[in-house]
């Protein structure tokens, strides 16, 4: 999970409990399973049924390695009974800038492995070798370069947002300056301001290769239950357009998406100030709203913010009998009426005012 050495983890632990109720009736599930052209396998349940209905479509000679398919099954079966429990995430990591970047390289690499599972024996697990020569990554790294490599396919689904499809399109493009598409089967960005002009994603600027995965899961995955993760949304951005990325953050989680940043940016908790404050229904916000072309799509309750930072404090670890001086996360105030209280950002900028103050005037 973490591509790091275990010893670092060593009282790591994961724990989840489920009611025995929730699993009972299981939800509509509709799945194809293609492989090139041809589907393989129809995996379905009908809603309020018990059971998992498995149909395999193709030739007999057609059929998956037994692997393959314990892990198609083994996937779907997983997703049908947790998917209304557990919120589908979709992780932009920091490497996501670099992943579009050798997309074509990494295919390069895993065609060989194809070539080496083929020639290892029938009961060699594919996947389990794909996993052990991609070990060194974290999964939300080689999911961000599957999701690259996947994208042609990715392109023609349409997402599940409903009211705000439409502000979120538009506001995306202003925000990235383009669209991307596939043109001869080549990931690439279409200026605004030029569509003639085609540009290979490895041509393009790094803030547009930084905004990829969030404008292909904005147009194309996006549901609400869905769990989205950024990690630094505010990467190689212009100060004005990370304002537009916390905007539009605000709109998805309006819409039922759960949203998880961490960011160094002044500018995008700023924004998100300025969305809590706007909240408020009076005749001055409203006019403040108007003047700079606030949507109520992208107003937000104090009541669906939670921020933190990290800091030192007294802690009671676990197993230990007295408190200890550790780093761990505090909750930072938020309110409709004074929005976000956190210091660390403005005591870094009233420091630097100070001393350009100091240089500027400070001379008798």
């Amino acid at each position: 999970v973490f591509a790091a050495d275990a010893s670092f983890f060593p009282l790591a632990k994961i724990r989840v409990t489920i009611e025995k109720d929730v699993l009972k009736q299981l939800t509509f599930f509709e799945q194809q399973v293609s492989s090139g052209q041809n589907q393989i396998m129809s995996i379905t349940v009908e809603n309020g049924s018990e059971e998992i209905a498995f149909s395999l479509l193709g030739k007999e000679n057609a059929i998956p390695h037994r692997l393959i398919l314990q892990r198609i099954i083994g996937g779907a079966v997983k997703e049908i009974l947790f998917n209304t429990i557990l919120p589908k995430p979709f992780i932009a990591s920091v490497e996501r800038t670099g992943a579009a970047i050798f997309r074509r390289e990494l295919d390069i690499t895993r065609n060989r492995l194809l070539e080496t599972m083929a020639s290892q024996g029938k009961d060699l697990d594919p996947f389990e070798l794909l996993q052990k020569a991609y070990s060194r990554y974290a999964l939300p790294v080689n999911a961000n370069v599957d999701f690259a490599r996947d994208y042609e396919s990715i392109s023609k689904e349409t997402n599940s947002l409903k009211r705000s499809a439409a502000l979120i399109a538009t506001r995306f493009q202003t925000l990235c300056g383009g669209k991307f598409e596939f043109k001869n089967s080549k990931l690439v960005f279409v200026p605004e301001e030029n569509v003639k002009l085609k540009l290979d994603i490895n041509e393009s600027s790094s803030s547009v290769r930084s905004l990829f995965h969030l404008g292909g899961y904005l147009a194309h995955l996006a549901t609400p239950g869905d769990l989205l993760i950024i990690d630094e949304p505010e990467l190689n951005l212009h100060p004005k357009n990370q304002r537009l990325v916390a905007r539009l953050l605000a709109i998805l989680c309006n819409q039922g998406v759960s949203v998880f940043i961490t960011t160094h940016s002044d500018y995008i908790v700023r924004e998100l100030n300025t969305l809590l404050l706007l909240y408020k229904q009076t005749p001055h916000m409203e006019a403040v709203r108007n003047k700079y072309n606030y949507s109520r799509d992208e107003l937000l309750s104090a009541d669906s913010v939670r921020i933190y930072t990290v800091a030192e404090k007294m802690v009671l670890l676990e197993g230990g009998k007295r408190k200890q001086r550790a780093r761990t996360l505090v909750p930072v105030p938020v309110s409709q009426e004074e929005g976000v209280g956190i210091s660390s950002f403005d005591d870094a900028t009233d420091e630097m005012n100070r001393i350009q103050d100091e240089i500027l005037y400070g001379e008798p």
